[in-house]
């Protein structure tokens, strides 16, 4: 008895190990949670000097802070105000100092959503010339 080419088949089962990558991945991780544990801005703050998100320090710049309160009231400047006329305050703050504005904005944890995103769409709408965001308890 004979056997043919077809009576022995085969199959091939490829199987690529994943482990390595998962290793790696999991390294990188690791490095990423590390160094962003030491923000840019961290040593510009102990120096009293207002930094951004990338470090860069905001020159011949007032801060004015923006609070929210944990009843959605918005408080510019020490003045209770609508989320609508953050633009043109920050405008008038402007010009009266005579220097760009960074607007701190400071947020209670348990603030509205729909509040804090008016307040960012009028931030974001105004000649501020950087933004600043802390929430607290």
């Amino acid at each position: 008895m004979r056997h043919g080419p077809q009576a022995r088949r085969t199959t091939i089962v490829g199987t690529i190990n994943v482990t390595p990558f998962v290793d790696v991945l999991l390294v990188l991780l690791a490095l990423t949670i590390v160094f962003a544990s030491d923000f840019p801005g961290q040593k510009n703050v102990e120096r009293g000097s207002v930094a951004g998100a990338l470090g860069g320090e905001f020159k011949d710049s007032d801060t004015v802070t923006l609070e929210i309160a944990e009843d959605n009231t918005i408080v510019l400047a020490g003045q209770v105000i609508e989320a609508g006329l953050i633009p043109d305050l920050i405008a008038e703050l402007s010009t009266e100092r005579q220097k760009n504005i960074v607007i701190n904005i400071s947020s209670q944890q348990r603030v509205d959503y729909d509040t804090v995103f008016k307040v960012l769409q009028a931030v974001n709408g105004s000649k501020a010339s950087g933004v600043t965001f802390s929430i607290y308890e």
